[in-house]
């Protein structure tokens, strides 16, 4: 409590209310706060991407931190880090708006300036962010002990990262992941709801209540296969998985959907950080079908800022993407353990917005830095998608 006991007020975030969340976020009553506390309030957000509904806040009164912030000096900056925190706060009539990263600097995005604060003042702020991130996202466990905390016929509610629906599930089959289904039709009108009222398989960031808390997880929105609960309005079940978790029918990770419980657990930079240059070409390829535009600068790093930000436009037509041809064999560590640069090319099928399902070779260049491999720059996409010859690949599916 030292760290919040430093702080005058303190508010629930809708997740924290949502959630009924106790401990060291406790409800409080309202406040009637002075001429001089409204215009020193900070207001730190976190959520897992700008447009997401679902957000935490906290607000804190601390003139003394309001005055570095807005007052202290500015350093310029080649470019600013990706992060999902932020802070709001009102000085002087003024209203300010900067983001938070994990160690406790503040950047202004719109100056390209960082703000320069003290140890103690960035410890404070890292703290804070910290203890947000903590209540926003789930714990990252493994699919053995999701298993045992969420075994068949258990009943759960799954809250959905970006809009804050949750609806009611019952586990009903799944091995290798857990097969469930919406307990009522009410239940699966909101998972519709979700998926702008069409079944997908493309697949979501959730939150899985168990009785260790919330778990960072995934899920698609497709009905399929048997099984049934009587009147929920839901033909066969859809699927959730954890971290390390398979799909049934290849036997392996799906990209997507580790992307996915990484991204509800807080975790997508670290996660992809530990990827080899395979495991993070796929993993784009996944976040560019999924159309994760928030969290894609990650796999460039702050090093090409640049060159993700030149070609977000055409990554944003993409309706489908997929990988359609085999890697080559992964190379002997010790014979690659010097290479710091790498080219992979990749024969992929991609369907353009309003365009037909094209075969197209993309050239991923890689680099190593600080033992993370990073895309440097992508070589194949193009205005010219829809000018090639439409293939036979089927649709991006799978469990």
């Amino acid at each position: 409590m030292g760290l919040l006991q430093s702080c005058c007020h303190l508010l629930l975030g809708t997740l924290l209310a949502l959630m009924g969340i106790s401990g060291v976020f406790q409800p409080s009553l309202p406040l009637s706060l002075s001429q001089e506390e409204q215009q020193n309030k900070i207001t730190l957000l976190i959520q897992s991407s700008p447009e997401a509904e679902l957000q935490t806040h906290l607000e804190i009164h601390s003139p003394e931190l309001a005055e570095a912030i807005v007052e202290n000096e500015r350093q310029p900056l080649d470019s600013i880090p990706m992060t999902d925190r932020s802070i709001q706060l009102v000085r002087n009539g003024r209203t300010f708006v900067m983001e938070l990263d994990e160690a406790g600097n503040v950047y202004d995005r719109r100056t390209r300036k960082q703000v320069l604060l003290s140890e103690e003042q960035k410890a404070e702020l890292a703290g804070y962010g910290e203890l947000l991130a903590h209540n926003h996202y789930g714990s990252l466990l493994s699919w053995n002990e999701a298993d045992r905390l969420l075994p068949v016929n258990k009943k759960f509610t799954v809250l959905e990262l970006e809009t804050g629906k949750s609806f009611e599930v019952q586990r009903r089959a799944g091995s290798d992941h857990a097969d469930v289904q919406p307990l009522t039709a009410k239940d699966t009108a909101i998972m519709k709801e979700i998926y702008d009222g069409e079944w997908s398989w493309k697949r979501k960031a959730i939150l899985v209540q168990s009785d260790k808390g919330w778990l960072a997880a995934s899920m698609h929105g497709m009905p399929h296969g048997g099984d049934g609960i009587p009147g929920n309005k839901f033909n066969g079940h859809f699927c959730i998985h954890f971290l390390n978790s398979i799909t049934h029918k290849s036997n392996h990770k799906d990209p997507g959907h580790q992307l996915m419980v990484h991204k509800a657990a807080g975790e997508v930079k670290t996660y992809l950080r530990s990827l080899n240059p395979y495991e993070l070409v796929d993993s784009w390829i996944a976040a560019a079908h999924l159309q994760q535009i928030p969290i894609m600068g990650y796999f460039f790093g702050d090093e090409y800022e640049g060159e993700w930000n030149n070609m977000v436009d055409e990554v944003q037509l993409i309706r489908s993407i997929r990988r359609t041809g085999s890697f080559p064999e992964l190379p002997d560590p010790d014979m690659e353990k010097d290479k710091t640069d790498m080219k992979l090319t990749v024969e992929t099928g991609i369907q353009m917005s309003g365009g037909k399902l094209i075969n197209r070779k993309l050239d991923f260049y890689l680099s190593l830095h600080d033992g993370s491999w990073h895309i440097s720059r992508i070589e194949g996409l193009g205005k010219d998608l829809d000018k090639k010859d439409e293939i036979g690949v089927s649709a991006h599916k799978g469990e």
